[in-house]
This record gives structure tokens, C-alpha cells and sequence, in this order.
């Protein structure tokens, strides 16, 4: 069950992160405690004044 949680979010930020234009990021924040499943939140903040939040499984390495 953990595992196909952890494909499921995998899925959904891959997705997620492919509709953000790269070059209107100004930022981004994750989050430094996460569960011990490593679930955690990400926000991405753009320059049209807008901030994108996401949670899920967060891994450290570039997504997209």
C-alpha cells in the first residue's frame, strides 16, 4: 500500500510540475521535515503574483 502511495504522488507532482512554465518561477520552497514516508509540501511562487502548493512524496533531486 505504501508503495503505490508513494507512485501515486510521484504521479501527481510530475504532472503538476509539467503545466508550471519554468521561466515564470521566481521560487520555490520545500519542506525540510517530512513524514517518515517522506511525504512533505513544495510551494512554487510565480511572477504573475501566484503561489502553487503541492504535497506529496518529495525526494531530493530536480523533478523537472
Amino acid at each position: 500500500m505504501r508503495k503505490k502511495l508513494m507512485i501515486f504522488f510521484s504521479i501527481v507532482l510530475a504532472l503538476g510540475c509539467s503545466k508550471i512554465d519554468q521561466t515564470q518561477i521566481i521560487g520555490k520552497w520545500a519542506a525540510d521535515i517530512r513524514t517518515k514516508g517522506g511525504l512533505g509540501s513544495l510551494w512554487i511562487f510565480e511572477k504573475n503574483d501566484t503561489a502553487n502548493f503541492i504535497f506529496g512524496a518529495l525526494v531530493d533531486f530536480k523533478y523537472c
